[in-house]
């Protein structure tokens, strides 16, 4: 009895001290992307589903909302100065009330940025962009 007593010590033994098998599934990619479309969903406060239903078609395909902050901003993103003056002209013609209206968290004001978008990858400071020499100054003779 006490060889076989000593061989399941052993074999236990043996299982807890060796290493796991790696996870090659895509289990962890899947878990980091919903986190990351969860986080992104809350931080604009509900507002993509208000916005696709409030917002005219013809304002939203030149408009997208960014974000919407804890203080009420909401940033939208729109594609050239004429998008942003017809929103504009929207919002102040009762799209900003009825936005209030459907949306969970508080909206104080509509932030507009003009432009395609952020870049992928913004670099890191002082890493991945080379520092600039300060110009040297010659003295005149005197």
């Amino acid at each position: 009895m006490q060889g076989k007593d000593d061989a399941s010590r052993l074999a236990a033994l043996r299982r807890l001290r060796a290493t796991p098998a790696p996870d090659r599934s895509v289990r962890g990619v899947v878990e980091f992307v919903t986190r990351d479309l969860v986080r992104a969903v809350k931080a604009r406060g509900g507002m993509d589903g208000a916005w696709d239903e409030l917002v005219p078609p013809g304002l939203r395909a030149g408009a997208s909302v960014e974000r919407l902050t804890p203080g009420g901003v909401l940033c939208v993103r729109v594609r050239d100065a004429g998008a942003r003056y017809e929103l504009e002209v929207w919002l102040r013609s009762g799209g900003l009330e009825a936005l209030r209206g459907r949306c969970d968290t508080p909206l104080r004001r509509v932030k507009m940025e003009v432009g395609a978008g952020r870049p992928a990858r913004e670099p890191a400071a002082g890493r991945d962009v080379p520092k600039k020499k300060a110009p040297v100054r010659k003295k005149r003779p005197g």
